[in-house]
């Protein structure tokens, strides 16, 4: 290899290694965060978009919807001041239905009298007691879980096997967690576009871990007495099985379908429910709660908590209570989404990127355009190929691994830019300079193989056996004396062009 193109061909491969060693770093440090947006919204597309017809076997909703606060508002006015005896009254008819677990998405953390009542409140020792009813029913009773949040959130940068913190905890009240089986947090993790795609399975509140409601709920389903066997950065084991999660307890909801709620829009949603006011009435189909797990949780318009998800529609949000349903419905199925490891992604990088650098310099620019956009629509088929595949997971106990389509995608089209613009910028620049020097003194022929490559220039000459063509011209003396030195030059270009150029011919 001639030393202007190992020059170009080393520059080139430092380059794209560059470009790599740049799109590494952010990924590894969460840089980038544009990139992270738009690989967000590609898996949605790829894994949720035309997910449909999947049901929830094990979780049901109890949701306090419209129809229940149009049932309760004209004799006890606003949800918030609703009495408690009407959740003691639902209790007990799930747990007389045969609900298995009973988790509510609501936070008891304050009694349910106002301050002139003397304590303990009526309404929270009926609560109480219905939850020691349902506990003692036969065959293990109901589990009861309550809801417990955490407020502040600490600041986000977190170390690698560091759990999402909060700095304070605000628990339901003493005369009802006294009461129930267990307590988990409630809160879901929101990316920057307003989206739930990840669930913290367990949060750190106040330096003690706490399990999230989903999590604590699977656990309780069955039966075992602690939710998490062991722990670790990226790994978190569940029944026995791994569950995949980041750095930081982060677990991909594999949710199951469209928000439920949309019922008249797109048919029975994945996961049925039972209304709150038709339970506390006791006219419910029982056979919907029984041996199930009961998720209790406000969605009615202005009082429920909801966020966008991958399986949103037409902009219609997916309450909390459900997605709280839909993690341990997938926790229970084992039916799991794995984000692609970081090292692995980082290879990918650095070996699309490298072969950008390597092919790149010995192909025309035309050509090595069209070979490498060939490899990246490859990629992308690739992608959505192994994206079809996500489609039955939650129809069996799988890990499935979601790739990480934007960073090396990115990373490829950005080493191809730079390789592409250093050669039509730096190689057009020196290609200009040798013309600038040469042109005064070569033919036009000879100027077009010194361009395709310049390292022929060398100051001992090339070996070759050639005939050679002694011209005179005639008075040449004479005329020279009368002529400015540049107009003799050009005058001797111009008369050994024609000569050479005849001769030839």
């Amino acid at each position: 290899m001639a030393a202007r193109a190992r020059k170009r061909f080393i520059i080139c491969v430092l380059l794209g290694l560059g470009i790599g060693g740049v799109f590494s770093l952010a990924l590894n440090f969460g840089y980038f965060s544009p990139l992270n947006n738009i690989q967000n919204l590609v898996t949605d597309a790829i894994l949720f978009r035309s997910r449909d017809g999947l049901t929830a076997d094990k979780v049901v909703m109890m949701p306090i919807d419209e129809a229940s606060v149009s049932a309760f508002k004209e004799q006890y006015g606003r949800v918030f001041s609703w009495p408690r005896t009407l959740h003691a009254q639902a209790l007990k008819n799930l747990a007389d239905a045969g609900a298995r677990v009973v988790v509510y998405d609501i936070l008891f953390d304050a009694p349910g009298c106002p301050a002139t009542v003397p304590r303990p409140c009526p309404e929270d020792k009926t609560f109480a007691d219905a939850m020691d009813y349902a506990r003692q029913k036969p065959g293990g009773g109901v589990q009861i879980i309550l809801a417990t949040v955490g407020s502040p959130p600490e600041p986000a940068a977190l170390l690698p096997g560091e759990n999402i913190k909060y700095q304070d905890t605000i628990p339901p009240i003493a005369e009802l967690s006294e009461h129930a089986s267990a307590l988990g947090h409630v809160h879901p993790y929101v990316d920057s576009d307003g989206s739930v795609r990840r669930m913290p399975l367990v949060a750190t509140m106040k330096g003690v871990d706490v399990n999230g409601l989903p999590l604590q709920a699977a656990a309780s389903y069955l039966r075992r007495p602690k939710a998490v066997d062991q722990s670790g950065p990226g790994y978190l084991y569940f029944a026995g099985r791994p569950v995949p999660v980041d750095n930081h307890g982060l677990a991909i909801v594999n949710f199951l379908g469209k928000p439920s709620h949309l019922t008249k829009e797109i048919g029975p949603g994945p996961v049925a429910s039972v209304s709150f006011a038709d339970v506390v009435k006791g006219s419910f189909d029982r056979d919907k709660v029984k041996d199930k797990i009961v998720f209790v949780g406000l969605t009615a318009i202005g009082f429920a908590d909801d966020y966008f998800a991958p399986t949103s529609v037409s902009g219609a949000k997916m309450t909390g209570v459900e997605i709280h349903a839909q993690t341990a419905e997938m926790l229970l199925r084992s039916a799991y989404l794995a984000p692609q490891t970081t090292q692995s992604t980082i290879a990918i990088i650095l070996g699309l990127t490298l072969m950008a650098g390597v092919v790149l310099p010995f192909f025309p620019p035309v050509l090595g355009s069209i070979g490498i956009l060939f490899v990246f629509f490859l990629y992308i088929v690739a992608n959505i190929w192994h994206g079809t595949e996500a489609e039955g997971v939650m129809g069996r106990a799988e890990t499935f691994t979601v790739w990480n389509n934007v960073f090396p995608g990115a990373a490829l089209l950005t080493a191809y830019l730079g390789v592409i613009l250093y050669r039509v910028v730096f190689e057009q620049a020196e290609a200009r300079a040798t013309r600038g020097v040469m042109g005064k003194y070569l033919s036009p022929a000879v100027m077009t193989e010194v361009l395709k490559d310049p390292d022929h220039l060398e100051l001992g000459g090339v070996k070759r056996d050639m005939t050679v063509l002694f011209s005179d011209i005639r008075g040449f003396t004479s005329v020279s004396e009368k002529m400015d030195p540049q107009d003799l030059v050009a005058f001797l270009n111009e008369f050994l062009t024609e000569m050479t150029n005849i001769v030839y011919v």
